[in-house]
Order: structure tokens, then C-alpha cells, then sequence
């Protein structure tokens, strides 16, 4: 057990058990953050309903002097006596629900949180010596506790942006006076914050560019999403090239609002007019829930031989599916606001260090995976582009020639190396309070 007297108090809303993208990176900072001599504790929710649950994540910091406190939720999901987990809707109702809370709640409809989160992180807080606040977001109203927290025990807060706020694509202002009120509140936390973390440069010069006259520029600093070397090592399995009768093209996650499969099934519905071999050579592996709408396009389009469904996979068994893959690819949407988008699955693809496809515009993704020597970004719109790119991977595989990623691509993105650059920080923060 760590005896390093310094101690970090995390808001976190999304963290395990709950499962899929949005708690990894909170996991693997208070798991490594541990390593490097910051021992913390986690205030979240205890979760009644949610997408999906793994119960492999919290295993991983099972013997670390980590402290998870939960409160109840203060929403209607209270009334589930179980778990529950909710299935994903159709996307139009999905976005129509999205829509209407985004009416009712700002920043989030998580806000419900506030006051019962505040009152079980200041019962904890002054049960025993902590040196900082951290909190992540989306939800942005953990930023909102964080900030509350730090006026009422006046120890530093960090703020963490995974997603951009005030510019988040997925957000959706029915009047300019909601606009307002997120912006308002984005400056609050920017004003009240000792660090701001942001997973990209993108969030970061928009954070910058709009509270400016409030920020010094030191304050904000820019840490990555990454993958965790460790998941590989412990549930890899050897890649055996050839080993299958068909070639494996994996993708990992969900679908929603722009971020959709549409662009590769236009491309495989050209592919199997004329390419007919290579179609039925080729396999594509759906980890995750796949919404009902999007398979039946597949049926439209005369695709559906091509594809295979798997649900929702703990996070062991995802890391198998990435090993298991002769190539990955990803799809991001178009609009204002996806250029900030960094999406955590392109980070695990790295990791694998299999060949990615990424059908994406130019954004923090396609600059990415530039840079890395074995994949390869095309614009979603440029369907035969994408139909030549399977065909020529497809060649590739049958001489087993897909390119890997050398190791020293990915080291950069380890998420243990990313937590000991955290750790610097704060203990700079530390010295500057």
C-alpha cells in the first residue's frame, strides 16, 4: 500500500461498474496516479440503470489504496431495487430524448447530483486530510460539485475536459439563452480551476480563446486519452495471421447522432458489385450494440452476409477482439464541433497496433492517425476510396503482410507513462499552492 501522505479527491459521475468508453480514462488515472504516489478517493453514484456494466474494471484497482464512495441516485432510477441495464433506443428517439433534456437540465441531467454530492463529498472531506479536488467531465456537472467543493474547503481543483463544453457536438441549445447560461458556468469553472486539463489541442485553444482575459495560459495543459498497456499484457492473445478463412475487420463501441456506419456500407455495397470475391472474404466484427435502424440498412443495401454481431463486451474480452483483428476501422461524423472529438477507441486501436481505417474528416483523429505509419484516414464521403482501401488490405492479408505498429508509436499513449506526467503536475500544483 502507498504511504505517501499526499491525497487526491476525485468527482467522477461515470466510473465503474458502469462499462463502455466514458469511465476509462478515470479509471486508469486513479490506478496509475496510485503508482506515482497519489492514493486517492472516488465520490460517484452507485448505478442503478446505465448502457451497459462491467464488473471486470474495478478488479483493476482491487489492493491500490483507492477509496470508491457512492452515493444513491436522486432520479428515478432509484426505484430499481437491481440493476438494470437499459437498452439502447432507436436513434431518432435516442436524439429526441437527448434533445428534451437538454431543454430541461443545464448543464446536464445529471445536476440532480449536485446536492447530494456535495454533502457526501464534504462529510468525506472533513473526515480526513486531502491535498486536491479533481473532477472529470461529461457530465460537466461534476465540474460544478468540483468547483462548489473548492469554495467550501478551499483546496486547488483540477478540472478534466474529456469532451469540449460550450462546443461539444453533441449538445444541442433550444435558445441563445441556454447557450448563455452553459457559457456562463464553463467560465465559472474555468475562473474557479487551478489546472484545466483538456484531451486535445483543439478543446484547449477554445477553452483559451474564450476566457482569455481570466486565464493564465500555464493553467491549461493538454493530456491524452490512451490505452493501458497492462490490458494487453495480461488479455492479449497471439495474433495469427492467416489463421482464419476470412479476413477480420473489427470495430469496437456504439453509434450515434453523426458518428454512423454509413460510409463503410456504401463502400461494401459497392465492393460486392464489383469485387464479389474479396466481399465474401471479408468479415466485419461488431463489439458493442448496434441500434436496430443501422442493421437494416445493412439488409437494404444486400450487406448483411459481411456482418457479425457481438453486444455489448467487458473490457477483457474487447482487448481479445483487438488482438483477434487483422484491421480496425472507425467512423467519425461531420458537423461543427467533431473537431474536437477524440474518441478513446482510436487510442485502444493504437495499442493493438493493427492497421486502422478511419473514415473521418479532417479533425484530432485524422491528424493522429497520420502520424501513425500502418493506418489510414479518408473523408467519408469518398466511397470508392474506401472500397480500394479494402481491397488493397485484403491483398495485403492473404501474403500476411498488414503492417503493425512499431511499439515506440504507441509508448506515448500508455496510460501508465500519462498518469506519471499527472503526477508531475500536481505535485507542481502542489508546490505553486
Amino acid at each position: 500500500m502507498n504511504t505517501s501522505p499526499k491525497r487526491l479527491f476525485v468527482i467522477a459521475y461515470y466510473f465503474p461498474p458502469m462499462g463502455l468508453s466514458g469511465v476509462q480514462r478515470t479509471l486508469k488515472l486513479v490506478k496509475y496516479l496510485h503508482d506515482s504516489g497519489w492514493p486517492s478517493t472516488v465520490l460517484t453514484v452507485t448505478a442503478k440503470t446505465y448502457m451497459a456494466f462491467d464488473d471486470s474494471l474495478l478488479k483493476e484497482i482491487a489492493g491500490r489504496d483507492i477509496d470508491v464512495i457512492r452515493t444513491h441516485p436522486i432520479d428515478p432510477a432509484k426505484a430499481f431495487k437491481k440493476r438494470k441495464t437499459i437498452k439502447l433506443k432507436s436513434e431518432w428517439i435516442r436524439k429526441l430524448l437527448n434533445r428534451l433534456s437538454q431543454l430541461i437540465f443545464i448543464p446536464d441531467n445529471k445536476r440532480y447530483w449536485i446536492k447530494e454530492a456535495i454533502r457526501k463529498g464534504m462529510e468525506e472531506l472533513s473526515s480526513k486530510p486531502y491535498d486536491l479536488l479533481f473532477s472529470t467531465a461529461p457530465p460537466y456537472t461534476d465540474h460544478l460539485v468540483g468547483l462548489e467543493l473548492k469554495k467550501r474547503t478551499g483546496l486547488p481543483l483540477v478540472v478534466d475536459f474529456r469532451d469540449s463544453w460550450l462546443d461539444n457536438p453533441y449538445h444541442f441549445y433550444w435558445t441563445p439563452f441556454h447557450k448563455t447560461l452553459h457559457y456562463h458556468m464553463e467560465r465559472g469553472v474555468v475562473k474557479g480551476a487551478n489546472l484545466i486539463l483538456t484531451i486535445n489541442r483543439v478543446i484547449k485553444e477554445k477553452i483559451v480563446a474564450r476566457h482569455r482575459d481570466i486565464l493564465n495560459l500555464s493553467q491549461v495543459k493538454i493530456l491524452s486519452q490512451g490505452y493501458d498497456q497492462e490490458d494487453f499484457d495480461r488479455y492479449g492473445v497471439p495474433y495469427r495471421p492467416g489463421n482464419y478463412d476470412k479476413m477480420r475487420w473489427i470495430y469496437t463501441g456504439i453509434f450515434y447522432e453523426r458518428n454512423t456506419p454509413e460510409p463503410l456500407y456504401k463502400a461494401l455495397a459497392l465492393l460486392k458489385t464489383t469485387h464479389p470475391t474479396v466481399f465474401q472474404q471479408i468479415e466485419f466484427h461488431m463489439i458493442g450494440y448496434v441500434q436496430k435502424e443501422f442493421i437494416n440498412r445493412t439488409k437494404a443495401l444486400d450487406i448483411t452476409d459481411a456482418f457479425i454481431y457481438h453486444d455489448y463486451q467487458e473490457h477483457p474480452m474487447a482487448i481479445q477482439w483487438l488482438c483477434l483483428a487483422d484491421a480496425l476501422w472507425l467512423s467519425l461524423g461531420i458537423g461543427k464541433g467533431y473537431e474536437s472529438i477524440s474518441t478513446g477507441k482510436v487510442y485502444e486501436y493504437i495499442g493493438s497496433g493493427k492497421p486502422v481505417m478511419a473514415l473521418t474528416p479532417d479533425n484530432e483523429v485524422s491528424r493522429l492517425l497520420k502520424g501513425m505509419k500502418n493506418s489510414t484516414v479518408i473523408d467519408p464521403g469518398m466511397t470508392s476510396q474506401i472500397r480500394d482501401t479494402i481491397v488493397n488490405w485484403h491483398q495485403l492479408w492473404t501474403t500476411n503482410s498488414l503492417p503493425q505498429l512499431p511499439m515506440e508509436f504507441r509508448k506515448p499513449y500508455d496510460r501508465k507513462n500519462l498518469a506519471f506526467q499527472l503526477s508531475r503536475e500536481l505535485n507542481q500544483l502542489l508546490r505553486l499552492d
